[in-house]
């Protein structure tokens, strides 16, 4: 990170001591947005009299293509205002995913100034050009080539320091204006060696990059909306969180929502049968205190009661795991519990499947684990399999 970024960003982070992260966040945010619209209208009225002095039609449209990067960065300044506002009747989660809104219409702006980019490009193949540019105006074009790339570096590290889909993709769309002044100055050079539709061809390269950094930005954003699975990161953190009250034996059917900084996680905690109601409910507020504090959100815990102390349990138990290690549909398997005396009980448990859940497989599922369970205990009447639903999580995402 160069100086003047540092500087810009040690300031904001000494205005914002003991702020909340969110806060300094926000500010980190509205920075990259308030110093990238100073700079892009600056740079667009250098360019625009640098074009019209020196006659380039192509450093003329670089100019209007740099003021259109100010609305990509006032986009972020509203979107990063409004992600702060509070929760509200309407809105009772905050408004934090209206981040995820301004990065895809970033993107989508990135994708229309990727299109205008490769009809130029095509434009100067069929048409070639050459402009005798002065010396001194292929110096200044040069100048507001590493002044636009300071700036974009700048969107690069404070989206590094944010961890900002909405400004990284502000960075994509700064740099695109680097590589139009480039090839504007390629073609302000062409005519002396005349190649003429060198920038031509180079700018259908470039624009075709663009094409497919917008996509991944459109794409990026737009899975936090629908929806995304929690990483085996998260699902580690939790884990080691809800673990670390001693009574917790186990955990699974995690699930988490997010809504900008704010996440909503529910889990199921396994804990001993023995506990009273009250023991059990002192263990799920223990592991809601524990998580929340982890992980910066609202948690919500169901106890799971084990009746491990049941004289068939660690039978029925050992007998599940052999099962489940031969068969293909279902990874894993908890929640075991044995309902009954010893010479008469049920068993009922839920299971991960590597197939998707539907009323058949549930079916299938109940029949071959009824087989051959009974079949080794002749005591059990009956076996109940619940199948988990995608959205809840025990292992890796990446194993469901």
């Amino acid at each position: 990170m160069d100086p003047i970024s540092r500087q810009f960003i040690r300031v904001v982070r000494q205005r914002a001591e003991n702020q909340p992260e969110a806060v300094l966040r926000s500010r980190l945010i509205l920075l990259e947005g308030y110093v990238s619209i100073v700079l892009n209208a600056i740079l667009a009225v250098v360019k625009g009299a640098i074009g019209w002095l020196s006659g380039s039609i192509a450093l003329l449209a670089d100019a209007v293509h740099t003021l259109a990067d100010c609305i990509t960065s006032i986009v972020l300044v509203v979107g990063a205002y409004i992600s702060r506002m509070p929760a509200d009747r309407e809105h009772p989660f905050g408004h934090g995913r209206v981040e995820h809104i301004v990065t895809i219409v970033i993107g989508m702006l990135l994708g229309v100034a990727a299109f205008e980019f490769g009809l130029e490009s095509a434009s100067r193949i069929l048409n070639p050009a050459a402009v005798d540019a002065p010396n001194w105006a292929l110096i200044a074009v040069a100048g507001t080539v590493l002044i636009k790339l300071w700036n974009s570096f700048f969107a690069k590290a404070l989206a590094a320091e944010t961890g900002s889909q909405a400004v990284e993709a502000d960075f994509w769309h700064h740099m695109t204006d680097v590589w139009a002044t480039l090839l504007a100055l390629i073609g302000m050079l062409s005519g002396r060696f005349g190649l003429h539709a060198l920038d031509g061809w180079m700018g259908l390269g470039v624009s075709a990059i663009l094409f497919w950094v917008a996509w991944k930005i459109i794409r990026g954003a737009s899975d936090p909306l629908m929806g995304l699975a929690p990483t085996q990161d998260e699902l580690d953190e939790v884990r080691k969180l809800a673990m670390s009250v001693p009574e917790v034996r186990d955990i699974h059917d995690v699930v988490m929502h997010r809504y900008g900084e704010l996440k909503l996680i529910s889990l199921h905690a396994e804990v001993s049968a023995a506990l009273t109601a009250w023991q059990a409910h002192n263990v799920a507020e223990r592991v809601q205190q524990e998580v929340s504090q982890g992980r910066h959100g609202s948690v919500t815990v169901h106890v799971d009661p084990v009746n491990d102390a049941h004289p068939c349990y660690e039978k029925v138990k050992q007998l599940l795991e052999e099962i489940v290690a031969q068969t293909d549909e279902v990874e894993t398997f908890h929640d075991l519990r044995l309902i009954g005396e010893q010479d008469s009980f049920a068993v009922v448990f839920d299971v991960t499947t590597r197939e998707e859940r539907s009323a058949e497989l549930e079916a299938k599922l109940d029949h071959y684990f009824s087989e051959r369970l009974r079949a080794a205990i002749d005591r059990i009447v009956s076996v109940s399999v619940n199948i988990e639903p995608p959205y809840t999580f025990t292992a890796h995402p990446e194993e469901r």
